[in-house]
């Protein structure tokens, strides 16, 4: 297997028969049946979204049956067969081989694909790596920095001129005074 992204967490144990319930960092909780084999681990590392390989600590699972239940997912994984297994298995993470990603869709992108990037303006000016996103509700946020500054630009198509995933490097439109109000 080559690298692993992290695609959800462990709330708690679900009913009697070793169900967990996970919620998801993908907006389609269902997708987790879909990749057939997960593997369970402590978090690594909070801003950690994509290891290069699966750490020997990590437990290997296939995945037996995935529903949704609201946000979340309630899954079955074979070899946990009851709630005190299930039970252990709280506040683990769940990760995958980014092969069994589905392709992001046009002008669509991972997560874990774009934090580490160099960020630029159209003008070529740097802003720094992307550090991290978080989700606001409305639309996802990048946020943007280096040791002295840090900017939010929000993930939409309007502020993004462009992605290249092979230079890694992402060319923001920035908001009006944006960067004048960091400096």
């Amino acid at each position: 297997m080559g690298r692993c992204v992290r695609v959800g967490k462990i709330a708690k144990a679900h009913g009697i028969r070793g169900e967990v319930k996970v919620y998801p960092y993908s907006r389609d909780p269902e997708a987790l049946a879909a990749y057939g084999v997960v593997y369970l681990g402590p978090v690594v590392d909070d801003d950690a979204l994509a290891l290069d390989e699966v750490p020997s600590s990590f437990q290997r699972f296939e995945v037996v049956r995935c529903r949704t239940q609201g946000k979340f997912a309630i899954v079955a994984l074979a070899g946990m067969d009851n709630r005190n297994e299930a039970e252990a298995c709280a506040g683990l993470e769940l990760w995958v081989d980014e092969a069994l990603l589905p392709p992001a869709g046009e002008d669509e992108f991972y997560w874990h694909e774009v934090v580490g990037m160099r960020a630029v303006t159209g003008e070529g000016r740097d802003l720094g790596l992307v550090r991290r996103l978080f989700e606001t509700g409305a639309h996802d946020v990048l946020v943007i920095g280096d040791e002295r500054r840090e900017y939010l630009v929000p993930a939409r198509q309007e502020f993004i001129e462009r992605i290249d995933l092979h230079e890694k490097v992402l060319v923001v439109r920035p908001l009006p005074g944006l960067l004048e109000a960091n400096e």
